[in-house]
């Protein structure tokens, strides 16, 4: 939480500058202990507000195809629209 923003905010080590909704990180859970593990395992977030770059950092377990679905997936739409 951040007070000064009165909102929950992640922290991208300095890799992703501009605020999106699509910004998230995905960490690794310790099923034996049932804590949060303290290794990041994905972030994607947009670099620049001024452009639509974003940045995708992974490491192990997922392999550039899994990152990248996940990454893909993350900034789709709706798949169905009420009619």
């Amino acid at each position: 939480w951040q007070g000064s923003l009165k909102a929950y905010t992640l922290d991208f080590h300095g890799r992703i500058r501009a605020s999106s909704v699509k910004n998230f990180q995905l960490v690794h859970w310790d099923h034996n202990t049932d804590r949060k593990g303290s290794d990041l395992v994905l972030q994607f977030g947009k670099i620049d507000e001024n452009t639509d770059d974003f940045a995708l950092d992974f490491t192990y377990p997922l392999s550039l195809q899994k990152a990248f679905a996940i990454a893909l997936a993350s900034t789709d739409t709706k798949l169905c629209y009420a009619l």
